[in-house]
C-alpha cells in the first residue's frame, strides 16, 4: 500500500518538474499515479485510526516542497511576490522585491496597493483582468519607490490560491523593452505539467467523509496551488532554468523552462533523461566544464561561463549559475541551474577589447602628444609622444599637476584656459610648456573639456603638437618683419603703418600736413640684365643711403622701400607741397652723380611721383595709389622726372580702367566691327582692294574712335585676340565679294599686325590656318607691320617675314618714315609694299619737302622692286602730285571713308572710277 507521502511526492514531481515527459515510461507513471489517488481514497475511508501519522507525513511533504519552492523564488533574477487580493496584504515576497521598491532595514514592505503605482488607472485596469480571472505578461507600468521616485517595469500576473486565501503572484521586470506595451496581453502561461491541471485530486478528499480527511485534502489543494504557482514563474521566466535529479545515475535533467528550449534549439523531449555534458558537444575538456563538475561532486554553487552548442550546431557562451537542492534532512534531492546567452554580450565585449587596443596603438604611436587632466588639474594620462617632447618618462608625469611643467608666466594664463574648460569651451591656442632640462617647448595645444553623463566636469584632453621650431622662425620673422632685409630700410609693412598715423594724426592736425614720394629707378632692368643681380642690388643700397641723405635726421622722415627698385618717402611736418618738390628736386640732383659698383660706372635716374597728404585721406593705400598714379604720369614724361597728383590723374586712370573693362566685354559681347577703306589705284582710279580698320561700338558711348581704345588694347594684351578676329573677318568678307563680284580685277585686304601680334610664337601657323578656313589665297592678303616691330628683333622678325613670304603673301610697311626708316633693313627684309604716313602727304600741298620726301620714297621702293600707297589722300591736288610722282595707290577721304561691310559691298557694285 503506498502512503500518503509517497502520492505527495509523485503529485509534486509530475507538477512541479515536467511538462508532461519526464522519462520515456510516463504513460505508466501517470497510470501509477491514478492507482495510487484510489488506494488513497481507500485508505482514508478504511484507516482513520491512522490519521495522525498521515497528518505528520503530510506535513513533512509539505515542508519539503515549500524548501524548493523558496529556493526556486530566490534564485529567481526577478522580483517576486505573492499579495492577497482582497486586504492587499504581502503573503510572500522574495529579497529582490525590497531592492526594487527601495527599502531598507529599518522599513517594512508588507502591502502592495494603488498607491505604488505612478498612475492608478493602471492598477485598476490590472485588478480588473486578475478578477476576470485572465493572467498578465508583460504589463508595462510605472510604479514608485517608496521615496518616490518612479521607474519603469514590466509586471506578469495570475491569480492563484496560497494559505486559504485567494492572491495574485507578481513577477516584476525593472528593465523594459525599448519600445513600451501599454496594454493588457491576453496570452496564456503554458502549464509545466497538463496532466496535473487536467486532474483534480483533490476533489476526492474534499468529498470524503470525517474532519481531518477534508481539511487534508484542502491543504493538499493549497500544495498543489502553490506548485502550479511555481510552475508558471518558471515558464514565464527570460532565464533557462534546468532541473536535474541528484539522486539518479549520470544525474539527469527532469525540467527545462521554455526559455531554455528557445536558448538551445532543443525541445524538452530532446533534454529530459540526458545528462547536460551533451551541449557542449566534443568541447568537454573546458576549465569551466571541470569547475561544474567539482562544484557537483562538493555539492555547492557555482558560477561558470560554458561554450555550448545549440541543435543547429552553432556555439552559444552561457552564463550558468548553478545550485543544489536538499530537503528538509539536509540531504541533497536536485540540482537546479539558471542559465544566460551572452554570446552577443562577450562578441561586444571582444569588439570594444579590439576596439580599445587599435585606439591604443594609435595613441602610443600618434606624432602628437596627448594629454588628459582630471577635475583638479593632475596628469591622468600622456602617450609617449608627449612625454618625450618635454623630456620626461610617462611615470614621472603621472600624478603631477599641470602647473609642474610651466614657468611662472604661464600659470596665469593657463588658469584663465582652464577656467575655460570648466565653462565647456574648446579652443586651441599656442602655449609654452617648461621641458625637464629647463628648454622651452612651445606647443599648439587643442583642448576639450571631459564631462560625465550629467554634464559635470572631470577633465580636459589636451592634443599637443611640437611648434618651437616654427616658433623660432617667426621670432627671426618678426625681427625682419618691418625692415628691408637688402637696404635695411622700413619696408612696405612699417611704412604703411606709419603713413596710417600720419592719416590719424591729420584728422586731429588738419594743418599738420605730410606728402607721400615714390621713386621708381629708370632702366634698372638693364643694370640686372647686363651687370647681374649683385650689382644691382650694391646699387639699391647705394640708391637707398643717398635718399637717406636726402632727408634731415630730425624731422621723422621715413625712407622705405616697397621691393624692386621701388622706393618711398613719407616726409612728416611739411609746409605746403612746394617742401616735397624741393626734395624730389634734391633726388634728382643727388642721383647725378655715377655710382661705383664693383668696377663698373653705372648712372641712373629715378621717375617720381607726389602726392600730399590732407584730411580727405581715409587710409594708405588710397595715398599710395595716388602716389603711384602722379609716377605713372612722371614716367610718360620722360626720365629723371616728377609729377605732382592732381584729380585729373585719378579720373584719367578711373576712366582707362574701365575702358579696359569695357574692353574685354566688347570682344565677348561683340560689340566690335571691321570697317574697310578702299585702296585705289593712282594711274586708273579702280578699286584695287581694301584696309580692314577696327571700329568699336559702344552701347552707351558710341562709335569709340581706334586712337583711344587700342594703346589700352596694345598695353593689356587684348590686341592679339582683337587682331586674330579681325584678320579672320577680313579674309572671309574678302572671299565673300570675289565670290560676289568675280568680274572685278582680284582684291587684296590689307591687315595690320601690332607688334605683340607680330611676336607671337604660332602666328604663321594661324594665319595659314585662317586661310585655308577661309578659302583666301595667299597673295590677297596683305599683312602691314611697323618699323617699330620689325626693329626690336630684326633676326627673329627676317625670320619670319620669310615664312609669310613663302606662303605667299604680301608684306607692306606700315607709316613708313616715321620710324627708323632704315634702308638697310628694307634690302634685307623680304618687303613689297611702302606705305607712306599720312602726316607727308597732308602737307603735300603747301610744303616742297614733303614733296622731296614722297619722291625719294617712291623713287627708292620702286629701285627695290617694291609699289608704293601714300596714305591719307584728301584732295584732288594731292591726287594730281601722287600721279605726277607716279604713285602706284592711295587711300583717304577723297576716295572713301572706311565703310562697314554693307556699304563697301554697294561700293564694289557700282564699281566706281575715281
Amino acid at each position: 500500500m503506498f502512503s500518503l507521502v509517497s502520492l505527495a511526492v509523485y503529485t509534486t514531481l509530475a507538477m512541479v518538474f515536467t511538462r508532461g515527459k519526464v522519462y520515456a515510461n510516463q504513460h505508466q507513471l501517470n497510470n501509477n499515479k491514478n492507482k495510487l489517488i484510489s488506494t488513497i481514497e481507500e485508505n482514508l475511508t478504511s484507516c482513520k485510526d491512522t490519521n495522525r501519522d498521515l497528518r505528520q507525513e503530510y506535513r513533512q511533504s509539505i515542508l519539503e516542497q515549500q524548501e524548493l519552492f523558496y529556493s526556486l523564488a530566490e534564485l529567481s533574477p526577478f522580483p517576486v511576490v505573492i499579495v492577497c487580493i482582497e486586504s492587499g496584504k504581502i503573503l510572500f515576497k522574495n529579497q529582490l522585491l525590497d531592492s526594487l521598491f527601495g527599502t531598507d532595514s529599518y522599513q517594512k514592505l508588507d502591502k502592495i496597493t494603488s498607491e505604488f503605482y505612478a498612475h492608478t488607472a493602471l492598477w485598476t485596469q490590472l485588478t480588473n483582468k486578475l478578477d476576470n480571472g485572465e493572467p498578465v505578461r508583460n504589463f508595462a507600468v510605472q510604479l514608485k519607490k517608496i521615496n518616490g521616485d518612479i521607474f519603469e517595469a514590466f509586471i506578469s500576473a495570475k491569480v492563484v490560491h496560497y494559505e486559504d486565501k485567494l492572491a495574485a503572484l507578481f513577477i516584476f521586470n525593472e528593465q523594459p523593452r525599448t519600445k513600451h506595451i501599454n496594454a493588457l496581453l491576453g496570452d496564456t502561461t503554458e502549464d509545466i505539467s497538463t496532466q496535473a491541471e487536467s486532474e483534480n485530486i483533490n476533489s476526492d478528499f474534499v468529498t470524503t467523509t470525517g474532519s481531518t480527511i477534508p481539511a487534508l485534502a484542502i491543504r493538499y489543494q493549497h500544495l498543489k496551488a502553490r506548485l502550479h504557482l511555481m510552475e508558471r514563474a518558471l515558464s514565464a521566466s527570460s532565464n533557462g532554468i534546468i532541473l536535474t535529479d541528484a539522486n539518479q545515475p549520470d544525474n539527469p535533467v527532469i525540467y527545462v523552462n521554455p526559455a531554455f528550449e528557445k536558448m538551445t534549439g532543443y525541445c524538452a523531449c530532446e533534454v529530459i533523461g540526458r545528462n547536460c555534458r551533451f551541449l557542449q558537444g566534443n568541447e568537454r575538456d573546458q576549465a569551466a566544464v571541470e569547475e561544474l563538475r567539482t562544484a557537483i561532486q562538493e555539492q555547492r554553487e557555482c558560477h561558470v561561463i560554458l561554450r555550448n552548442y545549440r541543435k543547429d550546431g552553432t556555439p552559444f557562451w552561457n552564463e550558468l549559475y548553478l545550485a543544489p537542492v536538499f530537503d528538509a534532512s539536509g540531504c541533497l534531492t536536485h540540482f537546479i541551474g539558471v542559465q544566460n546567452d551572452i554570446t552577443q554580450r562577450l562578441e561586444t565585449i571582444k569588439a570594444l577589447r579590439e576596439r580599445e587596443e587599435q585606439y591604443r596603438k594609435i595613441v602610443e604611436t600618434a606624432t602628437e602628444g596627448i594629454w588628459v587632466l582630471d577635475k583638479d588639474n593632475t596628469t591622468a594620462f600622456v602617450n609617449h609622444q608627449m612625454a618625450t617632447m618635454l623630456g620626461y618618462t610617462i611615470d614621472e608625469m603621472l600624478g603631477k599637476t599641470l602647473f609642474c611643467f610651466m614657468d611662472s608666466e604661464g600659470l596665469a594664463i593657463a588658469t584663465t584656459l582652464l577656467s575655460h574648460r570648466h565653462q565647456g569651451i574648446n579652443e586651441t591656442h599656442d602655449f609654452k610648456f617648461r621641458c625637464k632640462d629647463g628648454s622651452d617647448l612651445w606647443a599648439m595645444v587643442s583642448c576639450a573639456p571631459l564631462l560625465d553623463e550629467q554634464g559635470n566636469y572631470t577633465g580636459a584632453l589636451g592634443m599637443v603638437t611640437d611648434i618651437t621650431d616654427r616658433k623660432r622662425m617667426e621670432k627671426k620673422l618678426v625681427c625682419h618683419a618691418f625692415y628691408d632685409a637688402l637696404t635695411g630700410l622700413p619696408n612696405r609693412v612699417l611704412f604703411m603703418d606709419r603713413l596710417e598715423q600720419a592719416i590719424a594724426r591729420i584728422k586731429l592736425y588738419p594743418d599738420d600736413l605730410f606728402a607721400v614720394l615714390i621713386l621708381d629707378l629708370d632702366r634698372f632692368k638693364l643694370v640686372n640684365d647686363s651687370l647681374g643681380h649683385l650689382v644691382g642690388d650694391q646699387l639699391l643700397v647705394t640708391i637707398a643711403q643717398r635718399l637717406q641723405n636726402c632727408l634731415h635726421p630730425d624731422d621723422n622722415d621715413t625712407v622705405a622701400r616697397l621691393g624692386g627698385d621701388e622706393f618711398t618717402i613719407l616726409l612728416s611736418h611739411i609746409q605746403s607741397i612746394d617742401d616735397a618738390i624741393r626734395v624730389a628736386e634734391n633726388i634728382h640732383q643727388v642721383l647725378k652723380s655715377p655710382f661705383n659698383l664693383n668696377g663698373y660706372e653705372v648712372f641712373t635716374t629715378a621717375s617720381i611721383g607726389i602726392v600730399l597728404g590732407t584730411a580727405k585721406y581715409a587710409q594708405a593705400a588710397d595715398l599710395l595709389r595716388d602716389a603711384d598714379t602722379a609716377l605713372y604720369h612722371a614716367k610718360e614724361q620722360g626720365k629723371a622726372w616728377h609729377m605732382v597728383f592732381d584729380i585729373t590723374m585719378y579720373d584719367r586712370a578711373v576712366a582707362l580702367l574701365q575702358l579696359e573693362t569695357d574692353l574685354r566685354w566688347a570682344i565677348e559681347r561683340q560689340e566690335l566691327q571691321v570697317f574697310y577703306q578702299p585702296i585705289v589705284s593712282v594711274a586708273t582710279g579702280r578699286i584695287m582692294g581694301f584696309e580692314a580698320l577696327v571700329r568699336w561700338q559702344h552701347p552707351e558711348r558710341g562709335l569709340i574712335p581706334p586712337t583711344e581704345f587700342i594703346p589700352v588694347a596694345e598695353e593689356t594684351g587684348l590686341i592679339v585676340p582683337i587682331g586674330r578676329w579681325v584678320l579672320r573677318e577680313s579674309c572671309q568678307q574678302l572671299r565673300q565679294w570675289q565670290l560676289q563680284f568675280p568680274e572685278i580685277e582680284p582684291l587684296s585686304i590689307s591687315v595690320n599686325l601690332s607688334g605683340k601680334q607680330f611676336a607671337q610664337p604660332y602666328l604663321v601657323e594661324q594665319i595659314d590656318q585662317i586661310l585655308q578656313e577661309t578659302n583666301l589665297a595667299p597673295s590677297c592678303l596683305k599683312l602691314e607691320i611697323t618699323e617699330s616691330a620689325i626693329i626690336a628683333s630684326p633676326e627673329k622678325a627676317a625670320t619670319v617675314l620669310r615664312q609669310l613670304k613663302a606662303l605667299g603673301m604680301q608684306l607692306c610697311i606700315d607709316d613708313f618714315g616715321t620710324g627708323y626708316s632704315s634702308l638697310a633693313y628694307l634690302h634685307y627684309f623680304p618687303i613689297d609694299v611702302l606705305k607712306i604716313d599720312r602726316s607727308f602727304v597732308a602737307r603735300l600741298d603747301n610744303d616742297g619737302e614733303q614733296l622731296a620726301i614722297i619722291r625719294a620714297i617712291i623713287t627708292l621702293a620702286c629701285n627695290l622692286g617694291m609699289s608704293v600707297v601714300a596714305e591719307g589722300v584728301e584732295t584732288m591736288n594731292q591726287l594730281v602730285q601722287l600721279r605726277l610722282l607716279e604713285c602706284d595707290q592711295a587711300q583717304g577721304y577723297l576716295f572713301s571713308q572706311p565703310l562697314n561691310s554693307e556699304k563697301a559691298s554697294i561700293l564694289l557694285a557700282v564699281r566706281p572710277k575715281f
